[in-house]
């Protein structure tokens, strides 16, 4: 299998009301810095950005619809019920990316072109490419600089519960075998499969797929498909004697680990 030099941008937080999404999370340690508006006028977010330049992104309907005097995506089908929509994967180059699915029969849209208007009036602009019918992932290559699309400032990056960054995103899904076969065809790597499932290393950040071990599980996989399950974090804070249990908040599930989970521990 081909290497792609892919990386994780971000994981999207679908939420109704970005004000009232920005204090529920404050409220649980992290540091939460508004994005501005995308160039349809129809979304808006909010940011959660951490040291290793991943982030999530909360993401709210505006309330307006969508401007007809711009070509500009509308976000809002990752809407429409609250909690992890998708996940970005960071590429040099989009317009290669997608030649290189396509020549595996990967089926993906041309890369095309979106931006959001930062509240200081600035405008970040990138190009995406959508695989079809999921943003599980969707692919994204900065056309101005990364730190006018997030912040890379100390006060933005630092949260009071210690989060410095991502250690995994878990996906369930119905089959083993064919989701290794079209995480592979995508990610351009092979996984690790153990007891617990199989991880995908992206740049050292986990992307794990796992069987529904339980009714939760399941529902998740009934009701969302592929979107995301669980992400875990990394904190630094010594005060958690271990991980804290993973819990919902917003109808998405985030686990914290103190220190750092190694390949090694994962395929022990």
């Amino acid at each position: 299998v081909p290497k792609m030099a892919l990386e994780l941008a971000h994981i999207i937080l679908a939420v109704d009301d970005l004000a009232a999404a920005m204090a529920t999370l404050r409220a649980e340690g992290f540091t939460v810095v508004p994005g501005g508006t995308h160039a349809s006028g129809a979304t808006h977010n909010a940011l959660i950005v951490f040291q290793d330049q991943t982030y999530i992104e909360l993401l709210a309907p505006t309330g307006a619809e969508p401007r007809t005097d711009v070509a500009a995506p509308d976000f809002r089908s990752l809407l429409g019920r609250s909690g992890w929509a998708g996940y970005a994967l960071r590429v040099n180059n989009a317009r290669s990316l997608v030649k290189g699915l396509r020549r595996r029969d990967v089926a993906v849209g041309d890369p095309f072109e979106a931006s959001r208007e930062r509240p200081d009036g600035k405008t970040a602009r990138w190009q995406m490419a959508m695989l079809e019918g999921t943003a599980s992932p969707f692919f994204i290559q900065d056309i101005t600089p990364l730190n006018l699309r997030i912040p890379d400032n100390k006060e933005a990056t630092t949260h009071k519960n210690g989060v410095t960054g991502v250690i995994s995103i878990g996906f369930v899904v119905a089959d083993l075998e064919t989701a290794i076969r079209r995480y592979s065809q995508l990610l351009g790597v092979l996984p690790s499969v153990n007891d617990s499932g199989a991880h995908f290393d992206l740049e050292g950040i986990w992307l794990t797929l796992m069987l529904p071990e339980n009714d939760e599980m399941q529902a998740h996989l009934d009701q969302r498909g592929d979107a995301p399950y669980q992400l875990v974090l990394r904190s630094r804070d010594a005060s958690l004697s271990g991980n804290t249990p993973a819990r919902k908040v917003l109808g998405a599930q985030i686990e914290i680990a103190r220190g750092v989970v190694t390949s090694r521990q994962w395929e022990e």
